[in-house]
């Protein structure tokens, strides 16, 4: 039971191989299905017309939530990798029309065995798709409509949004990271971030979702997800860090192309939004000293 649960929540992402084609950008095509989902979501709220905004915000993030990111099975995915996908990760996963890499078991995962990862070997990794300029890994969608929404939920209703943030950095040093996948994902964190911020402007001046002159939610705007997707999701400038035998694998198979990729290797610099103690990178994919001397 606990691998079906690691994996619902910890996907990896290969933030290299993908580098080396050119994905086209599906951020349009991306924003305009997620547009007919918040449309969905607003359906089926039971009343779209209560009079406190705070109530309605609840309401409209719940069904947001579930109409995005409840789980569901890829059944073209083989045996674990079918596994762990929200609704809207998933079509992007399935749909023809979204540029897409997926590495699989191989990439720069290709020499961690059962024993440095169970869950990177069994299930492989989330596709890798582009909005706008980031490439992204299609896991980090459900951190932002999932988790954030969890972010909600923990914060109290964005009362202590330090609650959140600190219960979110935990869940990555353990269960969900690495206790599991062996993996504390900053770019997942970045996310679960963004994600809040979603959740907790619904129906403020801005967001896509708004009160109508019936003072009933509606959607106002199309969403456009290359202005809520960040740098920071990207797991090459914002390296993950792994645990030192899955980070021994993977630079065994990354150092045939150390050279091109250190000469491209450009950091975040800026605090990801976190609370409490967690490992920090020092290098691309978290390898220390990968680029000393290059």
């Amino acid at each position: 039971m606990w691998m079906w649960l690691a994996i619902a929540s910890g996907y990896e992402v290969d933030p290299w191989t993908p580098r080396l084609v050119q994905l086209n950008d599906s951020a349009q095509v991306a924003s305009a299905v997620f547009d007919s989902m918040l449309d969905d979501a607003i359906d089926r709220l039971p009343d779209r017309c209560p009079a406190n905004d705070e109530v309605l915000r609840r309401k409209l993030g719940r069904a947001i939530a579930k109409v995005t990111a409840k789980r569901m099975v890829l059944a073209e995915r083989r045996s674990f990798a079918a596994f762990g996908h929200g609704r809207y990760s998933g079509w992007l996963e399935r749909d023809p029309l979204i540029a897409k890499v997926s590495t699989g078991h191989e990439g720069i995962f290709g020499d961690v065995g059962l024993g440095r990862s169970a869950v990177l070997r069994m299930a492989g990794t989330a596709s890798t798709v582009r909005f706008g300029d980031v490439l992204l890994g299609t896991d980090k969608v459900d951190h932002f409509l999932a988790t954030g929404f969890d972010y909600m939920r923990w914060s109290h209703w964005t009362e202590d949004p330090d609650r959140a943030l600190k219960r979110g950095t935990r869940t990555e040093k353990r269960f969900y990271g690495r206790w599991t996948s062996k993996a504390f994902s900053w770019a997942d964190l970045e996310a679960n971030w963004d994600g809040y911020r979603f959740y907790a402007g619904l129906l403020d001046e801005g967001s896509v979702l708004q009160r109508d002159p019936a003072d009933c939610v509606r959607r106002v705007a199309h969403f456009d997800w290359t202005t809520w997707v960040d740098p920071a999701w990207d797991e090459f400038v914002n390296p993950t860090v792994y645990t030192d035998r899955v980070t021994e694998a993977i630079e065994e198979r990354v150092a045939p192309d150390r050279e091109r990729i250190c000469r491209e290797w450009r950091p975040i610099d800026r605090e990801i939004p976190h609370e409490g103690k967690a490992p920090e990178a020092a290098g691309p994919f978290g390898i220390e000293g990968f680029c000393d001397g290059t």
